[in-house]
């Protein structure tokens, strides 16, 4: 009976391990949301200052989370939106407007993949 409980106590720190990681997750997810919506309303506005500002904060926030939900997240996933930062940037210095518009949208499509892709859902359990 002492090794049932056991086992039971285990999935109960591996589950509540797994609900605070999805937590956390989700927390830095709207908050990237939340700058890259910002973004791509100041490119459509055409806001030079402001786009430039949006991609640095970007770029800052994804460097402050990226080394610890590199732990449980895919690197490829995480590589890509290294990459896209680094462009985002770029794009946002010689005002390339279409390209940083399409160059927001991936990276908001690729933050909300991450996000999809850890919650468990059937399909993603299956």
């Amino acid at each position: 009976m002492k090794r049932v409980w056991i086992a039971v106590g285990l999935v109960a720190v591996i589950l509540a391990g797994g609900m605070l990681a999805l937590w956390h997750l989700e927390g830095i997810a709207g908050g990237l949301q939340a700058t890259l919506d910002q973004l791509a309303q100041a490119v459509e506005e055409r806001e030079d200052g402001r786009i430039l500002a949006l991609a640095r904060q970007f770029q800052d926030q994804w460097e402050g989370v990226e080394p610890g939900i590199r732990r449980y997240i895919h690197h490829d996933e995480l590589d890509a939106i290294t990459g896209g930062c680094a462009r985002l940037a770029a794009l946002a210095r010689y005002r390339d407007y279409g390209e940083l518009a399409a160059e927001t949208d991936r990276m908001r499509h690729l933050v909300a993949h991450i996000l999809e892709s850890e919650r468990p859902t059937l399909g993603n359990i299956l």
